[in-house]
C-alpha cells in the first residue's frame, strides 16, 4: 500500500509553482548577420540554454565562441570554442550549414571551464573571421560576483540528496522532491527544494501532491501540499484540497484543508522545517499515510 501511495504522488504536480524554469535569463541574441535570434539563459555554472534559436545556416565553420571577462571581442579570434551537442552541431562542434528554426539548444561548457569564464558569448565564423551575434553575460548573475567557486543565482541545479532521505525525483528542472518512509511505515518525511527567482523576496510557493484520479493527472480532487519559506514566520507547509478549478472562496476551490466548507478537514502536515540558502529554498515536512481526514486527504 505504501508503494502505491508513493507512485500516486507523482501523478500530480501543483500549478502554483512560481519558480523560474529557465535559470537566469540573460537576454535576446542580436542579429548582426545570418538572421540569428533567440534568448540566452544560464541554467547553472556549466550549462547554457538558448531558447527559440534561429539561424539561416549560411556561415560555414561557425561556432559558439566566448571571450573572457574584460577581453576585447575581436572577429580575428582569440576566444574559446564551445562545441555544440551532436544533435545540433557537426562533428567538430560547429553549427550545421542548414537552417535552424525555433530550436532549443542546451550546451555544456568545455571540461575545466564554467560560465563564470564567459564575458561575451558570440557566434563566430572562423573561415571568414566574422561575428554573427554577441551578448555579454553580466557578473551580477553570479553569487560572489562570479568569483571561484562559480555559483549562479537561481541555478537550475538542485542540492544533492541529504543523508536523511533515501529517495528523490526531479519534478521540474528547478524543483526536486526527496522522501523517506519511516521505519514503522505509518509516516513519510518529504523535502521540497526549489530555486527562487533572481532578485526576489521569499514567499515563493512550491507544491506537489496526489492526483484526483488514480489513472491520470487530474487537478480536481487532488490532495497537494503547498510549501514556502515566509519572510516573517519561516518555513511553512500546508495541506490543501482542490475541490474546484478556482481560487479558494467560501471554502470551495483550491483551499487549505482547514478552510474546506465541510468543516471536518484538518491540516495533517507536521514537523515543518526549512530555510533559504543562496537563492534556493528547501522545506521538509512529515505526513501520515492514513490520516483521520477522510474528506480532504487521499
Amino acid at each position: 500500500k505504501a508503494m502505491s501511495w508513493m507512485l500516486d504522488v507523482f501523478l500530480f504536480l501543483s500549478l502554483v509553482i512560481t519558480l523560474e524554469a529557465e535559470g537566469v535569463e540573460i537576454g535576446t541574441l542580436p542579429d548582426e548577420q545570418h538572421q540569428i535570434s533567440g534568448t540566452l539563459h544560464v541554467l547553472d555554472s556549466t550549462t547554457l540554454y538558448i531558447e527559440d534559436f534561429n539561424y539561416d545556416g549560411g556561415g560555414p565553420g561557425a561556432y559558439l565562441y566566448y571571450y573572457a571577462p574584460g577581453q576585447t571581442v575581436s572577429s580575428s579570434g582569440g576566444g574559446v570554442k564551445i562545441p555544440l551537442p551532436s544533435e545540433f552541431g557537426q562533428s567538430d562542434g560547429s553549427f550545421k550549414t542548414s537552417r535552424y528554426r525555433d530550436v532549443d539548444i542546451t550546451v555544456t561548457m568545455p571540461e575545466g571551464t564554467d560560465v563564470c569564464d564567459i564575458g561575451t558569448l558570440t557566434v563566430w565564423c572562423q573561415p571568414f573571421k566574422a561575428i554573427f551575434t554577441r551578448i555579454e553575460i553580466p557578473r551580477s548573475i553570479f553569487v560572489n560576483d562570479g568569483s571561484d567557486p562559480c555559483t549562479v543565482k537561481n541555478s537550475a541545479v538542485v542540492t544533492p540528496l541529504p543523508p536523511e532521505f533515501d529517495n528523490c525525483i526531479t519534478l521540474h528542472e528547478t524543483l526536486q522532491l526527496s522522501w523517506r518512509v519511516h521505519n514503522d511505515s505509518s509516516t513519510v518525511r518529504f523535502r521540497l527544494c526549489g530555486c527562487q527567482s533572481i532578485n526576489s523576496d521569499n514567499n515563493q510557493y512550491m507544491g506537489f501532491g496526489l492526483s484526483g484520479s488514480t489513472s491520470a493527472t487530474l487537478m480536481f480532487g487532488a490532495d497537494p501540499t503547498i510549501a514556502w519559506v515566509d519572510d516573517t514566520d519561516g518555513p511553512q507547509a500546508v495541506d490543501y484540497y482542490l475541490s474546484a478549478y478556482t481560487q479558494c472562496r467560501a471554502g470551495s476551490g483550491a483551499c487549505p484543508d482547514e478552510m474546506d466548507s465541510s468543516g471536518s478537514c484538518t491540516n495533517d502536515i507536521i514537523d515543518v522545517t526549512g530555510a533559504v540558502t543562496d537563492g534556493q529554498q528547501c522545506v521538509s515536512f512529515t505526513r501520515q499515510f492514513n490520516t483521520s481526514d477522510s474528506t480532504c486527504d487521499i
